[in-house]
């Protein structure tokens, strides 16, 4: 049984994250997804820390490979009159155009909706600026922590008595956008399917990413309530937060929402005398006395190693867990271990790096279960697929691809072709 989508080629213009990660998931489900970069207008996570030791270059860069496994990768001049043709032609034999550029570059450029229509009429292509392509907004520009604060997810993280801190990455980068782009593409896809027409998805990242403050909004909308700030607390769990270990800043999260994981909690601690007071014996009381109940907890857990205190808590039916460093997701995490999470992709100029893969499976039968995800290869370096994707694939002849390099349509790449199975195949119908 082959993937769910070879059948599928992706002209993918998009950068940075949250294009990049969606088209990335298509491509581990077998989709032949072409990236289009130039070397004079960088996607700057090429040049983006973490940058491998004693490595140089655009293909150096820790960052850009965990977005971009399992596709090709061209360089050209998309403001060359001959780039452009080349494009063009590429656009011609693909399903789905798709770019994160601010509204209307590539209708600038003389690539968008319309103009893909004219090369195929059933193109999906998906655009995905800030605030979409329309209306009083449209001009805003933004990577995801720009995004973030715009949806009001900065404003609602961090301890009600001090500033929103906001979060340690772009959150809607690696969360809602990607996903809900993949979604919208695939619904595009069925359409066409059924109906033989193509669509355009004018997606609004910023729309996107209130879905994840849904309660939020539903909250002031409804009742008139501005939602504040609350640090690790929940309305609905009584305690609800992460609690000190032993150890240099270390630390355990725990959280009870029943009375069942109360008592477990309770029992875990061998009953404490404190416990037995009024203020502790109702949901009610705990919440009034919450910062006085997390200090008692905190004495205790402090006392306690915090990976094993996670399992004893556990073991009394209380949800908790180590608060893990990123070096304890990639070495020590049990529930990743188990599930293969982590894959080792040699990239040519950085050596092994880890890559994370998604959290599906496929069933290929009766007890068989096979990976979710197939990494075909690593990364593209930059122009890395150039003479694969220009003579092999769009038959231009090795003395018009020198011309096209020498002319400056194609910037070439001392790479060496690495894909050598044919990947020559006609779009889906």
């Amino acid at each position: 049984m082959g993937l769910p989508l070879e059948s599928l080629r992706i002209t993918d213009f998009t950068w940075v994250a949250a294009g990049p990660l969606w088209t990335r998931l298509l491509a581990l489900m077998g989709a032949e997804v072409i990236k289009v970069e130039s070397a004079t207008r960088l996607d700057y996570v090429r040049v983006s820390q973490p940058i491998a030791p004693g490595a140089k270059g655009v293909n150096a860069s820790g960052r850009y490979y965990p977005l971009n496994t399992g596709k090709l990768g061209v360089a050209m001049n998309l403001r060359h009159p001959a780039g452009k043709a080349l494009v063009q032609r590429l656009v011609s034999i693909s399903d789905v155009v798709a770019d994160n550029f601010s509204a209307g570059v590539l209708t600038r450029l003389g690539l968008g909706y319309q103009d893909l229509r004219r090369l195929r009429p059933d193109i999906v292509a998906i655009s995905m600026p800030v605030m979409g392509q329309e209306g009083p907004l449209a001009s805003y520009r933004g990577l995801g922590p720009q995004i973030e604060a715009l949806a009001g997810l900065k404003y609602l993280s961090g301890s009600p008595d001090k500033p929103p801190v906001g979060f340690t990455h772009a959150l809607p980068d690696f969360t809602c956008n990607p996903y809900f782009a993949a979604a919208a593409v695939m619904a595009a896809l069925h359409y066409r399917h059924h109906t033989g027409r193509g669509q355009f998805v004018d997606f609004a990242q910023y729309e996107s990413t209130v879905a994840m403050v849904g309660e939020a909004v539903l909250e002031y909308t409804a009742n008139g309530t501005v939602p504040q700030r609350r640090g690790n607390r929940h309305p609905g769990a009584v305690p609800h937060n992460s609690f000190p270990a032993a150890g240099h800043n270390t630390w355990v999260a725990l959280a009870c929402f029943t009375e069942v994981q109360w008592h477990g909690l309770l029992q875990a601690m061998e009953e404490p005398p404190w416990a037995r007071e009024g203020r502790f014996a109702t949901f009610g009381a705990r919440k009034a006395h919450e910062e006085e109940l997390e200090q008692h907890i905190a004495q205790w857990t402090r006392q306690h190693d915090a990976w094993e205190l996670a399992q004893r808590l556990r073991e009394q039916g209380v949800p908790a867990s180590a608060v893990e460093t990123a070096a304890d997701i990639l070495e020590r995490d049990p529930q990743l271990q188990h599930r293969g999470f982590w894959s080792t992709i040699v990239q040519p100029a950085i050596g092994p790096t880890a890559h994370a893969s998604p959290a599906f499976r496929f069933l290929a039968g009766p007890g068989v279960n096979l990976p979710g995800w197939a990494i075909q290869g690593s990364a593209p370096e930059l122009g890395q697929h150039n003479p694969l994707v220009f003579q092999e694939l769009l038959g231009v002849s090795a003395q018009e691809y020198l011309a096209l390099v020498q002319d400056g349509a194609i910037e070439d790449s001392p790479q060496e072709v690495t894909v050598s199975r044919d990947r020559r195949r006609t779009p889906t119908q």
